[in-house]
């Protein structure tokens, strides 16, 4: 019988693409994604994307670090209670906005102008729909990136850079699996089951 499975680490991106925010622990709710996980895009050129009736698209409509490398130079800080989004690069704070206000999400999007301009197909817009979250997948879900894949990877082709993946739950002790598996697992909180994407896979993108 295997070891039960530890959590090593909790994130959540509020942004999609732009950097993680480490928790010390979460609540799952039945349906949902982490509270306030990807909560925001930054749309790359229009995308037809309706807030009012929001659906999923594919993450190549938006600013993501698959595409997008330079997002990883970019420290950005998200406070859930003021709303402000602060972005930090090269040593200091380059732009600050709260995210509620249309002059907040301008400056937001005019650093991304000036920041990256190669790499724009149209004009930088912030999105956020009520209850929706900009995930990779259609479904509301968790996503587990398992550490024991990962060393498996490294074993055969080299280390990376140490980094929080794209994930929301780094693991350990769970059996490593083929690179293209998935599995869903349930985790029980007070009697209700939470789904989780288990994808050891996918470990880039946001």
């Amino acid at each position: 019988m295997s070891a039960p499975a530890t959590i090593q680490s909790i994130y959540r991106y509020p942004v999609k693409g732009l950097s993680p925010e480490s928790l010390d622990g979460v609540r799952l709710e039945v349906g949902q994604t982490l509270p306030a996980d990807r909560m925001y895009a930054i749309e790359n050129g229009p995308s037809g994307f309706d807030p009012a009736a929001p659906i999923y698209l594919a993450k190549t409509y938006f600013l993501m670090l698959m595409k997008n490398e330079r997002l990883a130079l970019l420290d950005t800080l998200y406070d859930e209670d003021t709303y402000v989004l602060t972005i930090h690069g090269e040593g200091r704070e380059m732009v600050r906005g709260d995210l509620r206000t249309k002059e907040g999400r301008l400056a937001i999007e005019a650093f991304f102008r000036r920041y990256m301009p190669a790499e724009l197909r149209g004009p930088p817009k912030v999105l956020r729909a009520e209850g929706h979250s900009f995930s990779d997948v259609a479904a509301k879900v968790v996503s587990i990136i398992n550490l024991a894949s990962v060393a498996a990877i490294e074993t055969a082709i080299g280390p990376e850079k140490d980094s929080p993946s794209c994930s929301n739950f780094s693991t350990s002790s769970l059996p490593t699996t083929d690179s293209g598996s998935r599995a869903i697992r349930l985790i029980l909180l007070n009697g209700e089951k939470s789904g989780i994407s288990s994808n050891s896979g996918s470990m880039l993108g946001a």
